[in-house]
């Protein structure tokens, strides 16, 4: 299940209760480890993922990378945006890398996992969304066009479809995204400028982060 910055706050009080010392530095990006039953973090300031336990405990998972955006973890690896252009993957075990694919981009700052075989990530810098293909280590663009600065991508397997929130403009829409065709509609438009991320819970409710307010 993924988590992302939109539960930060969250984060903050939980680790408000451990006598632990706080090692988030800019937090971006939030999942939910369950083969390990904790959270990771990871910082844009310093580039660290740090872990926290059930008890607000802090203690670092991975250091020394870049500008860490949000994340996905897949099977064992936890899959990683950071510097805007790569997309790195870590051994949940013991953080060691398990793949390193570099980017053409200035922008990427999130991903959604198909079930398929294939991440989409978005391109805020190019305006685009990449498909990327995990066992090649390959990516091509999938859509260009018809977007509004992406950052936060979802995917919605019920309606095969992904969906994104932009960060450019005053009331910019929520859009859907046809895995099968890439065409690009809007969904619902928010009184909300500069959104960043969105998830889903199990009830299909969905929340939306916005730097606006």
């Amino acid at each position: 299940m993924k988590y992302v910055s939109i539960l930060i706050l969250a984060f903050l009080v939980l680790c408000g209760s451990a006598t632990a010392q706080n090692l988030l530095d800019e937090p971006e990006g939030v999942v939910f480890d369950t083969l390990y039953d904790r959270y990771l973090v990871s910082n844009w300031a310093d580039g660290a993922i740090v872990q926290i336990d059930g008890e607000g405990n802090q203690s670092y998972f991975a250091q020394g990378l870049i500008h860490c955006a949000n994340m996905y973890i897949l099977d064992t690896v936890l899959y990683i945006c950071t510097q805007n252009r790569y997309l790195i993957g870590l051994n949940l075990r013991d953080a060691s890398y398990l793949s390193y694919l570099s980017i053409s981009t200035g922008g990427l700052h999130d991903i959604a996992y198909d079930y398929e075989g294939y991440f989409y990530a978005t391109d805020w810098s190019g305006n685009r969304i990449l498909k990327i293909n995990i066992a090649e280590q390959t990516y091509s663009v999938f859509v260009s066009s018809g977007l509004y600065r992406p950052g936060g991508i979802l995917m919605d397997t019920l309606y095969n479809r992904l969906l994104v929130v932009s960060y450019n403009g005053t009331s910019i829409p929520v859009q859907a995204v046809d895995i099968a065709t890439g065409t690009v509609t809007d969904v619902v438009a928010l009184d909300r400028d500069n959104l960043d991320d969105i998830v889903m819970d199990k009830d299909r409710n969905f929340y939306i982060s916005s730097w606006d307010n």
